[in-house]
């Protein structure tokens, strides 16, 4: 509680209470060791708090954790830095040698490792450098910490636990996002492995789980974007023909799920529970918003691809046609896709129907608008104003 109580203050917007001048140097020298032991204790729920809350540690605390591994030798990095006996903890110690064999440990260190790779690699400003966006960690050692995450979340993927495949997603999406915010002109994650979590995570769109498919529907969002911006066109020639076919499968699974949301608004699918509805919501919107990152990449234009992108475009239309009885949050993310998609994309997936389709949509929409506050009585406007 009080490591998360003092990153929500670093967090808060306001300026006297981010300015207390308090020496927090104890964290790592104190609380830190304590954290690092009590990973390894026999009480489940102490290893959990313990992993959680290193997740919570700030940007500053893992500068000075991460400078002490480069001065410690003669020890492992595990001895020595907090972040990658976390890591080890995130497997199954009933099939490996290390990790634990806690599902509920697991999980928590998942998740920590995920807040830890938005910390550490994503550039932010920080108290040290102020005013200016800074990286805690240097680019060698962000490509030694991407590779080791990515390894031990493959793993973690295939979990028995639904819990763990889904914090993994999590992590993984995680880091794919902060290498994306970097913005570094050199390859931060190596493209044979970005390639294999593409995939890993593609599997995990088809889970029993729906916690599971929509962390892995966000992930795919971001591997997808930071794939298609770092890979040279080389490296992208190499494995043409195997990245156009992941990318017209995950257009169509995407597809697919903001399609059962329509459906299920519309009355043309068996009735959901309310528990399903909410799901079906919720993975359409965050189709949505992965589709965008899909729509941006090489691999999208390719000429087999066509027929799957038309079909996600008109999908993408259609939740805007049913603006009034589809959840709003689908809408909004719809339209931000349409609006960032280039002319030239719309020309080459578009079509004239297409096209057309959502040129009439739209201006039906604006008509609607027009008629509707043309004919609302001025007093409907001033009513607010009287209280």
């Amino acid at each position: 509680n009080f490591l998360q109580g003092r990153k929500a203050m670093a967090l808060s917007s306001d300026e006297q209470l981010r300015m207390t001048g308090v020496d927090f140097s104890f964290v790592t020298s104190i609380f830190c060791p304590l954290l690092h032991r009590s990973l390894n204790d026999y009480d489940v729920s102490i290893r959990s708090f313990a992993a959680s809350a290193l997740g919570h540690l700030q940007g500053s605390d893992w500068e000075s954790i991460f400078k002490v591994l480069c001065v410690s030798e003669g020890k492992t990095k595990h001895e020595t830095n907090y972040f990658y006996s976390l890591l080890e903890v995130c497997e199954n110690r009933r099939i490996s040698s290390r990790g634990d064999k806690s599902a509920n440990v697991r999980s928590m260190a998942c998740k920590a490792i995920g807040n830890i790779c938005t910390t550490c690699i994503s550039k932010s400003e920080t108290s040290s450098k102020k005013g200016e966006e800074y990286a805690i960690l240097p680019e060698s050692q962000v490509v030694e910490v991407c590779k080791d995450v990515s390894e031990v979340m493959l793993h973690c993927m295939l979990d028995t636990t639904a819990q763990v495949r889904s914090m993994a997603l999590f992590a993984i999406g995680n880091l794919a996002l902060a290498v994306k915010e970097r913005e570094s002109d050199n390859l931060m994650i190596p493209l044979s492995t970005t390639r294999s979590l593409c995939i890993s995570v593609y599997k995990c769109l088809d889970d029993k789980n729906e916690k599971v498919i929509g962390n892995a529907i966000r992930t795919i969002g971001h591997l997808v974007s930071i794939l298609y911006d770092q890979v040279t066109p080389q490296q992208a020639e190499a494995c043409a023909q195997e990245m156009t076919e992941l990318c017209r499968k995950v257009a169509c699974k995407l597809t697919c799920k903001i399609n059962h949301a329509i459906n299920d608004a519309t009355n043309e699918s068996t009735k959901l529970t309310w528990k399903q509805r909410s799901n079906a919501k919720r993975h359409a919107w965050g189709a949505c918003n992965s589709l965008k990152s899909l729509f941006g990449c090489s691999y999208a234009r390719k000429k087999e691809n066509q027929e799957a992108f038309s079909n996600a475009l008109s999908e993408l239309i259609r939740c805007v046609e049913l603006i009034q009885i589809l959840n709003e949050k689908i809408v909004i993310s719809a339209l931000s896709t349409l609006t960032s998609i280039p002319p030239m994309t719309w020309h080459y997936f578009g079509g004239k129907n297409v096209l057309g389709n959502g040129l009439a949509v739209c201006i039906n929409i604006m008509y609607r608008v027009s008629v509707f506050l043309l004919h609302i009585p001025r007093t409907y406007f001033l009513f607010p104003l009287l209280f």
